[in-house]
């Protein structure tokens, strides 16, 4: 009886065997080349480290000279660290759980040059753009193309400067007159117009007054009243017949007043649509202004306002490094996700396994606390002017919901006039996500901010840099902003060669201090990207000192060459005016003058007829009181 199936013992012992050699001789190149590969599938770029060691006793790992590279600046890298050292407790391990209660980075620096570029090879680049397309959460991506929308709206061009360095021999090769010669000035036809306007309301007024034929209507009230007989009152009979006349005479004053009216009303028109001189003159100094930006505009000069110069020369580069720190957020999003209702969800070939996390139980990883130290110097920076600092990152977890904390960082640094603070909060215990960085940095120079070119238009050699700024993250909801002062500034003229250079040489001569404001807020698809500083004011009054002096004269010479050509018609349609504004009124006026008198004439008879009938009457009155007092004397004398 055998009790041993030897050929089903060798074969496994000889497995076991063998992947004992390979995890005891091999595992630090399995272990380098499975964090080097995760690495470079999170970050699009090269990821490198000089070597790995790891120590079965304390299940620690040391890692040296690792690098990432910036995929948006393959020779320079986002970040590198001289030393990586942690250890696993062992126990969480056997449940397949990663917990490091401390850990240390040291000699850790940014935006470093590096030697070769950082660009993977094309076949591994397209596969890990490929899987970040499909599982990307998209907010970064989102918050690009908002970006990049609003910068092909708002950054404006700086052509000006092409044209800058030929405007003074444009200016002095221009013929003004021969300009002149050739326009289709627009105030001509203006006048002309105006004239036109003029002949055609005169004979509106003209017109007016005719219909009311007021001559014939004039007799016609004469003749009734002329035909009327001098009142001769005698007795209460001949009252009767005056009163008669008196409504013929009042009759014939309402006519009259109707005439006044009508003649009235055409006057108020006449003297509201007849333009003075300062009507005529606004209209034709609209039309010459039209004149002269025409004239300007043919001249192909330029747009010497040069719209916003922040935006040319620093937008774009504002908006990579807000997309820059976006996009880590959102890798952080991606890689620290909240757990839904604590629960975990495991996809088998058959079916679905869903496991609900226990109160107190650890998450899959979880760095409780992690040592940092490093410099803002490195290779390719100014290292006269680096700042050493420290600082911690608390709470990096794969389940941020079952640990309960959000994922904390502050870094402190400060060396003699030079000082750095930066604090973020990554809160992804709640629904929405909420990501947040602080930062101030001081006695920075502009090679170690990435400043020393602007544009490659300033090139700035030194430079003091304050910077103060913070951007919130929650949900979709963006709000950022950064100050950045560069004082006691000095230009390298030498840098750029061309003469562009010399144009900014010549502007920006004096120019000790540069202030930027930037700021974006909004949602992540429709962002509002600002960015102002004093470099518009600088480069506006510099151009004003290059060419503002032949500018101005260039503009009067048109101003005057403009006056010329329209003076003498301007005097002729200004008296034309006058005189047809004269006429039309005259004529008003004295047909309204003769109806007045008409009307004066009726009422003054009206009013006469009136005084007679009342002298009558009360003559009449006394007659009878006389009568009757007699009449009653004689009675009483009978008795």
């Amino acid at each position: 009886m055998k009790f041993i199936r030897w050929k089903a013992v060798l074969p496994v012992t000889g497995i076991l065997l063998i992947c004992v050699v390979v995890t005891v001789f091999f595992r630090d190149a399995i272990i380098k080349k499975i964090i080097t590969e995760a690495g470079e599938s999170v970050f699009a770029a090269k990821v490198e480290m000089d070597s790995l060691d790891t120590t079965l006793k304390d299940m620690s790992i040391e890692i040296k000279n690792i690098s990432i590279a910036d995929k948006n600046n393959l020779w320079k890298n986002l970040i590198e660290c001289e030393n990586m050292k942690f250890s696993m407790l062992p126990v969480p391990l056997l449940s397949g759980k990663i917990i490091i209660e401390t850990a240390q980075w040291t000699g850790v620096k940014w935006n470093t040059a590096r030697n070769t570029s950082g660009t993977l090879p094309p076949k591994k680049l397209k596969k890990i753009q490929k899987r970040k397309k499909v599982s990307d959460d998209g907010i970064a991506d989102r918050i690009a193309a908002s970006l990049k929308a609003k910068a092909s709206q708002e950054i404006s061009d700086i052509a000006i400067l092409s044209d800058l360095k030929n405007i003074k021999s444009t200016i002095k090769e221009i013929d003004v007159k021969q300009i002149m010669d050739q326009a289709d000035l627009s105030s001509l036809k203006e006048i002309e117009n105006l004239k036109s306007s003029l002949e055609e309301k005169e004979r509106k007024y003209t017109d007016s007054i005719s219909s009311l034929n007021i001559d014939d209507n004039l007799k016609k009230i004469t003749s009734a009243v002329s035909g009327l007989k001098e009142l001769e009152i005698k007795s209460l009979e001949d009252i009767a017949s005056a009163k008669k006349q008196i409504e013929m005479l009042k009759d014939a004053s309402k006519s009259a007043e109707a005439l006044r009216s009508g003649i009235t009303e055409i006057k108020n028109s006449a003297v509201l649509d007849f333009a003075d001189e300062k009507d005529i003159l606004k209209k034709l100094t609209a039309a010459k202004d039209a004149d002269y930006q025409d004239i300007m505009s043919r001249l192909k000069l330029g747009d010497l306002s040069a719209g916003n110069i922040t935006k040319s020369l620093l937008g774009q580069v504002w908006i990579d490094r807000f997309n820059t720190v976006v996009n880590y957020i959102g890798l952080t999003r991606k890689y620290m996700p909240k757990s839904e209702k604590n629960k975990v969800v495991k996809k088998r070939f058959k079916g679905m396994d869903v496991a609900f996390e226990k109160r107190g139980e650890l998450p899959g990883f979880l760095a409780k606390k992690i040592s940092v130290s490093g410099t803002t110097g490195g290779q390719g920076k100014d290292n006269g002017k680096k700042i050493d600092f420290s600082g911690y990152i608390y709470d990096i977890t794969s389940n941020p919901v079952l640990w309960g904390r959000p994922a904390t960082v502050e870094i402190t640094g400060v060396d003699a006039q030079k000082s750095l603070k930066i604090k973020m909060l990554f809160d992804h215990t709640k629904e929405v996500a909420r990501d947040e960085i602080s930062f101030y940095l001081a006695g920075l120079t502009p090679g170690q901010i990435g400043m020393d070119n602007i544009g490659n238009l300033l090139f700035l050699k030194k430079g003091d840099i304050f910077i103060n700024g913070g951007l919130s993250l929650t949900g979709n909801d963006i709000s950022a902003s950064a100050k950045i002062d560069i004082s006691k500034i000095s230009f390298d003229w030498s840098a750029g060669g061309g003469d562009k250079d010399r144009i900014m040489e010549q502007i920006f001569a004096g120019t000790q201090k540069i202030d930027i404001l930037i700021s974006v807020s909004g949602v992540s698809s429709d962002l509002d990207f600002k960015v102002k500083s004093n470099l518009d004011d600088i480069f506006k009054s510099g151009i004003q000192s290059l060419v503002g002096a032949q500018i101005a004269e260039l503009k009067n010479k048109i101003n005057a060459e403009i006056n010329k050509k329209i003076d003498a018609k301007k005097k002729e349609l200004i008296d034309l005016s006058a005189q047809k504004k004269d006429r039309v009124m005259g004529m008003v006026s004295e047909k309204e003058k003769l109806v007045a008198d008409k009307v004066n004439e009726i009422r003054s008879k009206a009013n006469s007829y009136e005084e007679k009938i009342k002298q009558k009457e009360q003559e009449l009155k006394q007659q009878g009181q006389q009568k009757l007092e007699k009449q009653l004397k004689g009675i009483f004398k009978k008795k």
